[in-house]
């Protein structure tokens, strides 16, 4: 994938509904979470920050030189 396809892809309106979408879900996650709210067995809250883990690792990714 070449710089210009990978910030089509990233512009493109379903890319951007997408991840709004999925920002709003780490954000509900992490606020329960900060709410002390139960989240079940400690397996079931490990599962939830896994999840927060790969929603910032997709949200904050940016292609090898776009930030240079």
């Amino acid at each position: 994938m070449t710089r210009a396809e990978y910030l089509s892809w990233r512009e493109h309106p379903v890319t951007e509904e997408m991840t709004r979408a999925l920002s709003e879900t780490r954000e509900g996650i992490k606020e329960e979470l900060a709410s002390g709210a139960s989240l079940g067995s400690m397996t079931d809250t490990a599962r939830y920050v896994g999840n927060i883990e790969g929603l910032d690792f997709f949200l904050n990714h940016h292609f090898e030189d776009e930030l240079e």
